[in-house]
């Protein structure tokens, strides 16, 4: 949850202007009616501005293109832009009757974009994956209740499969290429599949990584400056046509055919695990620290493991 509403809106920019259209462009009105004539508007002054920004156009820019992406998530959620429109932070929270409920801030919007999008991922999982044994694990259906997120249990998968729209402006931007044809079947977030958080990795510094195997960790030496968990990646894309597709073929089913099988590596990133250049002396160095490492650690298991009493 964000902690400021400027974790999420930038009162400086003028979203609207960003987009190309006016606040008199969007219908008021709160009604289903209204609303798909504002998605509508939107999505279709989205795909005008991106085209016009992207970066593989002769006169695009990356930021720029972040911001069209971020305009349309401004604008496109009934609760943000409401906030927009009232204006600057401290008019927002204790006066004029504004209040700020933190805990919908960024989250699943029922009959949104993200949400029709979401669910017909996740029902064309459930009855044209042509996956066995694939049973519904979540599904969003309050307000409040949670991100756009979908679960599946899997029959023979030890974690979860997940669904994700991912409303992240760099995300679309890496996933979107900048033809015509590719602007305007790209959506404004990114739809996910993958099984959450298999893999630790720690970074040592800039270019060291090291990561977990199946549970297991070599012990580091040196500080480590960051840790993070990483998804087996399934599908990231912004093409809402290419997701079914990659579902009704057989890809998804042949992915976790895969995972069932224990073939994670080739849906995990892969980091550097040592530094480049580094000489082979060095490298069989940090092989028997790390050995030692490990020998000092099973002694101190064994040294604590509690000794069983003489009969």
């Amino acid at each position: 949850m964000p902690k400021n509403i400027t974790d999420i809106i930038d009162f400086s920019q003028n979203y609207y202007t960003i987009l190309g259209i006016v606040p008199e462009d969007l219908p008021s009105g709160k009604d289903p009616s209204s609303r798909r004539l504002s998605a509508n508007i939107l999505r279709q002054a989205y795909h005008k501005k991106l085209f016009e920004v992207h970066p593989d156009r002769p006169d695009g820019d990356e930021e720029k293109c972040k911001l069209v992406v971020k305009a349309h998530m401004v604008l496109s959620d009934p609760i943000l832009r409401d906030v927009y429109d009232r204006g600057e932070t401290e008019n927002i929270v204790g006066e004029n009757g504004i209040s700020v409920n933190w805990s919908k801030i960024g989250k699943y919007r029922q009959g949104s974009l993200a949400d029709m999008i979401g669910t017909s991922i996740f029902k064309k999982i459930l009855d044209e994956s042509n996956i066995e044994n694939i049973f519904s694990r979540f599904v969003p259906n309050d307000e409040s209740s949670h991100n756009y997120h979908w679960e599946f249990d899997i029959e023979g998968l030890f974690k979860e499969l997940v669904l994700s729209i991912v409303e992240d402006e760099t995300e679309v931007l890496r996933l979107t290429s900048g033809s015509e044809q590719q602007i305007k079947k790209s959506l404004p977030f990114k739809i996910y599949l993958c099984l959450p958080s298999i893999k630790l990795v720690l970074a040592r510094d800039e270019d060291t990584f090291m990561e977990s195997e199946t549970g297991y960790l070599d012990i580091l030496k040196g500080k480590i400056q960051n840790a993070r968990f990483i998804d087996a990646d399934i599908l990231g894309t912004t093409d809402y046509d290419y997701a079914v597709e990659f579902i009704t073929s057989g890809q998804l089913k042949d992915a976790i055919t895969e995972c069932i099988n224990g073939n994670l590596d080739k849906f995990l990133q892969k980091f550097n695990k040592i530094e480049e250049n580094v000489e082979m002396g060095d490298i069989l160095k940090k092989q028997e620290v790390n050995k030692r490492d490990q020998d000092q650690l099973k002694e101190l298991l064994l040294q604590a493991q509690p000794k069983k009493e003489n009969n």
